[in-house]
């Protein structure tokens, strides 16, 4: 009831153009719904990952709600507030306490790093993972509990259905040993079998992933930004970062800058770096209790480790959604220390009145594109992606002089990245009919690209212009 309440404002947002026209309604991919259509949907395509069914989830909410953004984001409620009451069965079960297991119910269900997932129609990707994978944890407790064949089928199932929604959730298989440890009795050596199935899908699934992502790659070529310096100290920035906003969700952003070592300096490279090296050694340690606070912290440092810059195809820099899953474990942590110590569930049950009414201030800003680029340059003025969201929400919206003098900041601050603003300032100064300013700068793009069709054809198509 928490999360239906203090997330009931998104059913009144609209699509952005952050991927939602790519994976949603302008997307080719969802709009059939025959065998065919189908077996697309699975058969890896030119997509950055591999997530056949959140596009299947897509597919069937496209032919139910076409190009109406309620819906969407009706189904993202949905299964959120499913996550939520899985979270405190988990809990439950892990704490054995009603009250932890509400505590971390609680503070799942409002915490703002989740308004990301939850008011993002592109999001939903984390919110099925999120999903497949509580219930994946919480049918192999069950097994774990039984014996019982069909809870270890369940698990399996699920533990496949969430990577098939979201690559990320490779990680399960190494959480199940730490579940094993929140155990009344001791861990069995020949409890490594049951991983073996776990461990065979990962290994399939990660082989198509990687398959996907190279192809991807090879037709979208980008400079390799990071130093090898940049992924360590990076990977510990952002454990850093996602810490800190557990605890204090301020200053939040769909979009935030990548972190390198040449733009922090010498200090906080170190600091970070030390991080990382405390954050390894506290997984290792915590992995050896049997817990379930030590399960919680342990928890949210392994399944972070997908999104670290250290891991190839990571995340180049921090994003709130990749913490959908992660925060789990320490709300479960924060749960049982609380119910240990006295006074503190009224600080936690104020804490998430606090959390409620800051994701209640958030979640408006995912109503449209301006909102949610306007957000971000508010906090980073010269942030290239949200320079050239805003951008094409001028374009779209016939604002061709605001577009532009994006366009143009982007290009003062970031004049490596000039080669894909040149052909947006042309259709730009295209739009407006400034013919000559258009070519202008189509020419700056084939110079910069001579293999940019696009930009060629649009100088042919401003010549047969010019000839009338």
């Amino acid at each position: 009831m928490a999360a239906a309440a203090v997330f009931l404002p998104v059913l009144k947002n609209g699509f952005t153009n952050y991927d939602d026209p790519s994976y949603v309604f302008a997307n080719p991919r969802i709009q059939d719904l025959s065998w065919r259509g189908l077996s697309n949907v699975f058969s890896p395509g030119a997509d950055s990952i591999y997530i056949p069914l959140t596009f299947l989830s897509y597919t069937v909410q496209f032919h139910l709600f076409g190009a109406r953004p309620f819906g969407y984001h009706a189904a993202s409620l949905l299964f959120h507030l499913l996550s939520v009451a899985l979270v405190f069965a988990l809990a439950r079960k892990l704490a054995a306490s009603d009250k932890a297991a509400i505590i971390a119910a609680l503070l799942f269900a409002v915490h703002p790093l989740h308004v990301e997932p939850v008011a993002w129609v592109a999001s939903q990707k984390d919110l099925l993972a999120g999903l497949f994978f509580f219930a994946s944890l919480l049918s192999y407790r069950q097994f774990n509990e039984t014996r019982n064949g069909g809870a270890y089928g369940v698990s399996l199932a699920a533990f496949a259905a969430a990577v098939l929604s979201k690559p990320v959730t490779i990680m399960m298989p190494f959480a199940l040993f730490l579940l094993d440890r929140v155990r009344p009795e001791p861990v069995k050596k020949t409890r490594f079998i049951d991983k073996i199935p776990f461990f065979a899908v990962a290994a399939l699934l990660a082989a198509v992933t990687l398959q996907t992502r190279r192809q991807y790659m090879q037709a979208h070529p980008v400079d390799n930004l990071l130093t090898a310096a940049d992924r360590i100290a990076g990977s510990g920035n952002a454990l850093f970062f996602y810490a800190a906003k557990a605890l204090a969700p301020l200053r939040l952003s769909c979009a935030y800058p990548i972190y390198q070592v040449k733009n922090s300096g010498p200090i906080p490279a170190l600091f970070f770096g030390g991080v990382f090296v405390l954050a390894a050694a506290a997984l290792l340690l915590l992995s050896r209790k049997r817990s379930a606070e030590a399960f919680g912290g342990a928890f949210f440092i392994l399944t972070l480790i997908p999104v670290l810059p250290l891991v190839p195809f990571g995340g180049y820099n921090a994003a709130d959604r990749y913490a959908y899953i992660p925060l789990f474990g320490l709300f479960l942590s924060a749960g049982v220390l609380a119910v240990r110590k006295k006074g503190a569930v009224l600080v936690l049950a104020a804490a998430i009145l606090g959390l409620s009414a800051l994701t209640w201030q958030r979640i408006p800003v995912w109503k449209d594109s301006l909102a949610l680029w306007d957000n971000v340059l508010e906090k980073y003025p010269t942030l290239t992606i949200a320079l050239k969201g805003r951008a094409e929400h001028y374009y779209t919206n016939g604002l061709t002089d605001k577009a532009i003098a994006d366009l143009k900041t982007i290009l003062a601050h970031h004049p490596a990245r000039a080669a894909g603003i040149y052909s947006m300032l042309g259709d730009a100064y295209l739009r407006g009919g400034e013919y000559g300013q258009a070519l202008e700068w189509f020419d700056k793009a084939v110079a910069a690209n001579p293999g940019d069709a696009y930009s060629l054809a649009k100088r042919d198509q401003i010549a047969q212009l010019a000839q009338h």
